[in-house]
């Protein structure tokens, strides 16, 4: 399997997961969002005994078209027949924010699996923050989907180094163009998880947080 990911790369792999699927969704109107998060984080979790491996990529959103937010994804690894390889697919979705969790619905995931496994929590059921190059983020309910279940937990991306300004375009097959902006740091992670009984480190030295990222998601 392979761990190495950044996080403008995740994006884009889900989103051509997305593009690979549209044929069944209707027709979109131009549509353009804009936003601007103050800290994130991606990481793999691969622990015995504890389902398969999966990805968590948190966000806090400062503002944007849908306003301020939290926001939380689980993804597997998964062999997509269109793109005659496996890649991280979004199974399951966090957000405190109703109108993010209403665009993911009709917009992001439209007609696809995941937009039946996008839960709308309450502020303080879902957090992420930063703290100069701290993120930390927690969940008090067990985020599910039919292919996975993350019970209550948190993590906590300790940034090092300097960090690396990337600009990343993205152009889908569907018309979908993703553009991001992206200030990245490596980071050690913790994972905690009572339900587990799991408090230790998880991920690699490629390992990402974010420390503010501006985005823009056309669809055509």
């Amino acid at each position: 399997m392979k761990k190495k990911s950044t996080f403008g790369t995740i994006l884009a792999l889900t989103l051509a997961i997305l593009a690979s699927a549209a044929c069944i969704a209707p027709a979109l109107a131009i549509v353009t969002y804009h936003a601007h998060a103050n800290g994130g984080g991606v990481v793999i979790i691969d622990l015995a005994n504890h389902q398969p491996p999966i990805q968590i990529a948190v966000s806090h959103y400062d503002y944007g078209d849908h306003g301020a937010g939290d926001y939380l994804e689980i993804s597997t690894y998964q062999y997509v027949p269109p793109l005659g390889r496996s890649v991280w697919v979004v199974v399951a979705a966090a957000t405190d924010s109703p109108t993010i969790a209403a665009f993911l619905k009709s917009v992001v995931y439209a007609n696809l699996p995941a937009s039946t496994s996008i839960m709308l929590l309450e502020h303080c059921q879902l957090q992420v923050c930063r703290i100069c190059k701290t993120v930390i983020a927690y969940w008090t309910v067990p985020i599910t989907s039919s292919k996975v279940t993350l019970p209550p937990g948190g993590l906590v991306f300790n940034g090092y180094g300097s960090p690396q300004t990337t600009n990343e375009l993205f152009n889908l097959p569907n018309g979908i163009t993703w553009s991001l902006t992206v200030v990245q740091i490596h980071a050690h992670v913790t994972f905690i998880c009572p339900t587990w009984k799991f408090c230790g480190p998880v991920g690699s030295e490629d390992t990402m947080a974010n420390l503010g990222f501006d985005e823009t998601i056309s669809h055509a």
